[in-house]
């Protein structure tokens, strides 16, 4: 499998009725050693972790979300980092573990996770393309460190369109960047550049990480 077919294995694990978590819990008591059980939690508690945070700048966020996401995202790293000593590659777990270190604003956290999923799979695509985003001006980057960080994976052996990608996602944050200064012009230019290396890469990609450029 691919890594993205490895992950689009277990979305459909993403949203859990009680029922059925209940019955990944059987299975994960009566099978501890199991990775797929430990990652499918995991996997679930990070996502009602960020369902409770919501979408709003954290400044416009109530406290009483962020607690809440805070608490899922316990129950999710316990999960995810007990999933890494079960698998001789983690990949995946690494990839989850990832977007809550981000939330956290645990820069060395995310650089270690980024580490250890390049040597697993040294021309990954997913958790370069998700540590970008934490380069990105709103959460305390600047698009110079997006430009270094695509240049140092494209001397680390990333593919055309693995960097074809990190480049999309560094426009599409651009135009975004752009309407927030009302620029409409620059706007559109950089979403469209954008829309264009999305279309070249094809597959999921668009739909996955160009959400400023498709809206």
């Amino acid at each position: 499998l691919s890594e993205i077919e490895l992950r689009n294995t277990y979305r459909p694990f993403y949203n859990l009725d009680h029922e059925t978590l209940d019955k990944v819990q059987e299975w994960k008591s009566k099978f501890p050693d199991s990775y797929a059980a430990h990652l499918i939690r995991g996997t679930y508690f990070k996502r009602k972790g960020f369902e409770a945070r919501g979408n709003k700048y954290i400044s416009e966020t109530p406290q009483e979300n962020i607690e809440k996401m805070r608490q899922y995202h316990e129950i999710a790293k316990i999960e995810l980092n007990t999933s890494l000593k079960l698998t001789q590659k983690p990949f995946l777990s690494v990839f989850h573990l990832l977007e809550i270190s981000q939330s956290d604003g645990d820069e060395k956290t995310s650089l270690a996770l980024l580490a250890s999923a390049n040597r697993m799979l040294p021309s990954n695509t997913l958790v370069r393309n998700r540590f970008i985003r934490s380069l990105e001006p709103r959460w305390g980057g600047s698009y110079a460190q997006m430009k270094n960080f695509i240049a140092k994976s494209k001397a680390e052996g990333v593919s055309t369109v693995g960097i074809m990608q990190l480049e999309a996602i560094m426009y599409d944050d651009m135009g975004f960047t752009s309407i927030e200064r009302d620029d409409t012009r620059a706007a559109i230019e950089n979403f469209l550049k954008a829309l264009e290396l999305g279309q070249r890469v094809g597959g999921e990609f668009r739909k996955d990480f160009l959400i400023n450029s498709n809206y």
